[in-house]
């Protein structure tokens, strides 16, 4: 089977094509002009398995999937910073182009890669008296506030796959992924960016929660999801739920430097970080956080229930601390921990022999 990847460069997309050669697919990888190749570089994928083009193109999306019996839509960008236009365009206009090409080429089957930022974040107010921690989220939830545009392009590009689906008859699956850490992840999502922060003691932690899912146990939903996946379904694919008190102790455990906590509640803590966004930018200093970034997570939490993923698929994600721990490795074979740290990291938890820098 040939398969169409869009972003199949990006970390999640490296991996996925990874999945897909192990099992023996023929692929066609789009990547935009100019991309960073390095995590599917050592792959030996034939010149014309390799497309560069870009997604807001409707005719080179539609000149890839030629011959393609299904498509992999990971094309997105991840970036927590940044304007409506850079981040909700080539995420809402990309999705129209793949399910027209799609529809063009009928095309058997289209997985899209959505996020828990579609799902939503439970809120600390919504848990049950004497709760400590919020029951998780599954595929039938939505965000209804989403304020930040990576947030918003989420939700309306997941919208308009399944509005697309049914007006144009394609088979479509949705997956919604947790927090994505480890390997191959050469340009620094905001997740790993994170765990970075929390390893070298620069970062902190706070109220709330996160779902952390290793990059190759998402791939193999993907690919899993090509094959046995019923259409017209939505799946969340976590891993397991930490406080992120929990997340930056774990980490600590491993690196040995303990990070911050910060116990504010999120009513004080989003008008400081508002404050102090205002003021870096007038000094010309990129915020450690935005109040926009802050408004989405701090003190919610993104706690995922991916039962059905497991009854339908046969899903079984790897503990947290293995995606913690391969993304500490990662980063220290990449040299973006402070040195002592990668030593220490290193020794501990060295890096796979094949990986390449």
């Amino acid at each position: 089977m040939r398969v169409l990847v869009t972003g199949a460069n990006g970390h999640l997309g490296c991996n996925v094509v990874r999945e897909l050669l192990q099992r023996g697919y023929d692929l066609v990888a789009l990547v935009r002009p100019g991309a960073d190749l390095r995590g599917i570089d050592s792959l030996g994928l034939a010149k014309s398995s390799l497309v560069r083009g870009d997604i807001l193109d409707p005719t080179c999306v539609a000149d890839a999937a030629a011959g393609c019996a299904a498509i992999l839509h990971l094309a997105a960008p991840y970036r927590t910073r940044g304007s409506d236009r850079d981040i909700l365009a080539p995420a809402i206009e990309g999705t129209r182009n793949v399910m027209r090409a799609a529809v063009q080429h009928q095309i058997a089957r289209v997985v899209a890669t959505s996020s828990v930022a579609a799902i939503g974040y439970l809120q600390a107010g919504a848990l049950s008296i004497g709760d400590s921690r919020a029951r998780p989220r599954t595929e039938a939830n939505w965000n209804l506030d989403p304020r930040m545009p990576y947030f918003r392009a989420k939700v309306e590009a997941e919208r308009e796959a399944w509005r697309m689906a049914k007006m144009l008859g394609v088979a479509l699956v949705v997956l919604c992924p947790g927090g994505i850490l480890g390997r191959h992840d050469y340009r620094t999502t905001p997740t790993t960016h994170y765990l970075g922060l929390l390893a070298s003691g620069t970062g902190f932690s706070a109220p709330g929660g996160m779902n952390l899912v290793d990059v190759r146990d998402v791939a193999w939903a993907h690919v899993t999801a090509i094959e046995t996946g019923p259409p017209g379904a939505r799946y969340a694919i976590g891993g397991e739920d930490l406080s992120y008190r929990s997340f930056a102790t774990r980490i600590a455990e491993a690196t040995g430097v303990a990070a911050r906590h910060v116990p504010l509640p999120r009513a004080v803590l989003l008008p400081f970080l508002r404050i102090h966004e205002i003021v870096d930018n007038v000094r010309g200093r990129e915020p450690y956080e935005t109040y926009l970034e802050a408004y989405e997570t701090l003190g919610r939490h993104a706690y995922l229930d991916s039962g059905l993923a497991t009854r339908v698929l046969g899903y079984r994600p790897r503990p947290a601390l293995e995606a913690i721990h391969d993304g500490l490795r990662w980063l220290a074979f990449r040299g973006e921990l402070p040195t002592p740290i990668a030593a220490r990291v290193s020794a501990r938890l060295p890096p796979d022999p094949d990986w390449t820098p």
